[in-house]
């Protein structure tokens, strides 16, 4: 029970840690909310995991799409749950300079982090593992285009 409330108190820090002029516009411009961050990051750090065991099945069909796959998805859940950054020393650094990044960057990361194992190692594990990382960004510039202020001449 200790160490959820270790992860939440951090998972939420996090969040309420960002610069102030990254946070202003944001509620200027009606963006998205704590909860729609929370859960994107919530289906990011799934989606990992997720990954991650994609990437270790596919370790016999394809060695080195395999290891793309698990590093890649351990990055990704670094970026997405900081909590396990605090597990690893040479990580901490690492997570706060990719929590920095903007949604849009975010979604840029994941869609096209996703594209080249379909392209080296095509197979169905391979291709459900690279569908659900693409819909982490997919839901990243959702985040991005949720948070954009119409031009005033349509409002």
């Amino acid at each position: 029970f200790t160490m959820f409330n270790v992860a939440r108190d951090a998972l939420l820090g996090k969040l309420a840690t960002k610069d102030a002029e990254d946070q202003a516009p944001a509620k200027s411009s009606g963006g998205p909310s704590c909860g729609s961050l929370l859960l994107a990051r919530i289906w990011g750090s799934g989606a990992s995991i997720f990954v991650m065991v994609a990437g270790f099945l596919n370790i016999i069909s394809c060695l080195q799409w395999a290891i793309y796959m698990m590093c890649f998805g351990f990055i990704t859940l670094i970026l997405e749950a900081s909590f396990v950054a605090g597990v690893f020393d040479c990580s901490e650094s690492f997570s706060e300079l990719l929590g920095r990044c903007r949604p849009w960057q975010k979604a840029a990361l994941y869609c096209l982090a996703s594209i080249p194992p379909l392209l080296g190692c095509f197979g169905f594990i391979t291709l459900i593992a690279c569908i659900v990382w693409f819909a982490t960004g997919v839901a990243y510039g959702m985040l991005f285009l949720y948070g954009r202020k119409p031009p005033a001449h349509n409002v």
